[in-house]
């Protein structure tokens, strides 16, 4: 009984090391990344302190038009998210799914596991929009409870962690998510970076109208140093001139 027992751990652990040898063969062969030097902000950034439903209302068909291909977007939140692509023309044309889901953060962006994993598809990224909290004082931070001009502020947050993706390959993704799973100050400064991003792309006053309505909810879960209070939001747009020519 126990030779037999052996035996199958035995090739328990051969399929498994066959299987984890195939996925990274797979990673490694992943040539769809784009040089970094092309990862960089627009030239003609346009910020706005505060963006108003009704006039974005009416420049919808202009905005899906020109920043909705390849993407799939709940109605609900079709307009923030058009607007907030607007600002990362770098990302025009790359597949995004925005997908309604019970889960443990407000929103987070990741990849399509079988689009990271297999070179012949098409790398897609997905934004989760979280839409139901279990913890009582956090449901404010659900992107449905948000003002306006923040939810644009956390889905152009979202949609700076996909820009960073975009110059990694398959095999660098995969090995960001496996720390960020096991390292919390890799978590700390990986979301510092997204902080920064979103404010070097344009989208300060959204990011800042975000923070103003959930820092001290962030706080409270033990997430604070994972993003920036509004004072930090302040200075480090004041570093920019096109948010002092406002």
């Amino acid at each position: 009984m126990l030779k037999k027992i052996k035996k199958l751990l035995l090739l328990g652990i051969k399929i498994l090391s066959s299987l984890v040898a195939i996925v990274f063969l797979l990673l490694i062969s992943d040539t769809e990344y784009i040089n970094s030097s092309l990862v960089v902000p627009p030239t003609d950034i346009a910020p706005v302190h505060s963006f108003n439903k009704s006039e974005d209302s009416l420049r919808y068909d202009f905005l899906l038009e020109r920043f909705g291909e390849n993407k799939v977007i709940p109605e609900d939140f079709k307009l923030q998210a058009l607007v907030a692509l607007s600002y990362y023309p770098v990302l025009k044309e790359t597949p995004i799914e925005f997908v309604l889901t019970d889960a443990d953060a407000s929103l987070t962006s990741s990849i399509n596991p079988a689009t990271l994993i297999f070179p012949w598809m098409k790398k897609t990224y997905v934004i989760y929009i979280d839409t139901l909290k279990t913890i009582g004082f956090t449901s404010p931070t659900l992107l449905k409870n948000l003002p306006y001009n923040a939810q644009i502020g956390v889905l152009g947050h979202e949609l700076a962690h996909t820009v960073s993706y975009l110059d990694k390959s398959a095999i660098e993704l995969a090995w960001s998510g496996i720390l960020y799973v096991s390292s919390e100050q890799y978590v700390v400064n990986f979301e510092n970076e997204t902080e920064k991003r979103t404010i070097q792309y344009g989208l300060g006053y959204q990011l800042l109208s975000w923070s103003e309505f959930q820092y001290n909810i962030k706080l409270q879960e033990g997430k604070g140093a994972y993003y920036f209070a509004p004072e930090k939001i302040k200075t480090l747009m004041g570093k920019y001139l096109f948010y002092q020519k406002q």
